[in-house]
């Protein structure tokens, strides 16, 4: 199989752990070049990935003869270099919020119509996706509801420790994890119609609620960065008609309580696992390219979604009847 050579625009920790090093596990996947405002930042990925080169300009990176691009510089600057990389014909990586604003988020759809008329891949990083506790918990919802009754209300909530970076630590909570938490919910439950609303957004704190009229499940989305040392805490509960079921990722284990006979039990399923979410997610960009876009595990449809309500929840604080795919 030929290689495919890649690029990475913009080399903070992010990118060197999440890409970088997952993506020198893909056989192939070859990373040939990167470029960062900050040349220390380049470096230092280099200094880890030895194959890859740097670029002393972001106009020399797009000159570089490449495949693929993963974009993973700041929110900003996402849009428009993912218009400038499906303009150079090269399949897209882009970090997640793809878009700001609702008006980009609107011309989203163009991009990707382009993109698909081109045959390009793109795609985003949404690793829970592979995540062995999420994946398991999918697989079994099915018995879980036959013990408990359908999930008509999910709450999803998540304990990080301080942003370290400045860019990071001054950005909406909202902006930087609702589009991990809807794109969650569409993985577990499928897309439905849905209203939302924000409660609380800050750079450290933010909560959503809403519900999915069509299948009346409710949803709270809610977490935030203020732990003093270095955690990723997750905890997802559902709230079945007759039960309840928790799953807590830092253990990797999952419980439920029928509440009309008072029954409990519980499985392994596996604690969350950062590596192998994020070489899911870098090996799942390397079949798309190579055995078609159909193999890509988000759709247009994800993109779109995932990136329009957390824009409109953004400026407007609510969403109404908002019609995913």
């Amino acid at each position: 199989m030929k290689p495919i050579n890649y690029g990475i625009l913009g080399c903070g920790g992010h990118a060197l752990e999440s890409h970088a090093i997952p993506g020198s596990k893909v056989s192939s996947l070859r990373l040939l070049c990167v470029y960062d405002i900050k040349k220390e930042n380049a470096l230092a990925l280099i200094s880890r990935v030895p194959s890859a080169m740097l670029r002393t300009t972001e106009e020399g990176f797009w000159d570089s003869g490449l495949d693929a691009v993963v974009i993973a510089t700041p929110d900003e600057h996402h849009f428009a270099q993912l218009q400038a990389a499906i303009a150079a014909n090269m399949h897209v990586l882009v970090e997640k919020p793809i878009v700001t604003t609702t008006k980009q988020a609107e011309a989203l759809a163009v991009v990707l119509a382009r993109a698909r008329t081109e045959g390009l891949v793109v795609t985003s990083c949404h690793p829970r996706r592979f995540d062995p506790p999420f994946v398991k918990l999918e697989k079994r919802l099915g018995y879980l509801t036959n013990k408990l009754g359908r999930v008509i209300h999910m709450d999803f909530d998540f304990s990080y420790h301080e942003s370290t970076a400045q860019w990071k630590g001054q950005r909406s909570l909202l902006l930087d994890h609702f589009s991990h938490e809807i794109d969650l919910m569409h993985f577990l439950f499928g897309p439905a119609v849905l209203s939302a609303s924000v409660i609380h957004n800050s750079n450290n704190r933010y909560e959503v609620v809403g519900n999915r009229p069509d299948d009346d499940l409710s949803f709270r989305f809610h977490g935030t960065r203020m732990l003093k040392k270095r955690h990723f805490r997750e905890w997802l509960t559902l709230r079945h008609e007759r039960g309840e079921s928790l799953l807590d990722t830092s253990t990797g284990l999952l419980s439920w309580v029928n509440h009309e006979n008072g029954s409990r039990g519980q499985a392994k399923v596996g604690a969350t696992d950062y590596p192998k979410r994020f070489l899911g997610v870098m090996q799942n960009f390397a079949d798309a390219m190579n055995h078609g876009r159909h193999h890509n595990y988000l759709s247009e449809g994800d993109l779109i979604t995932n990136s329009f309500t957390t824009a409109m929840l953004l400026e407007q604080g609510r969403i109404t009847d908002y019609h995913p795919y």
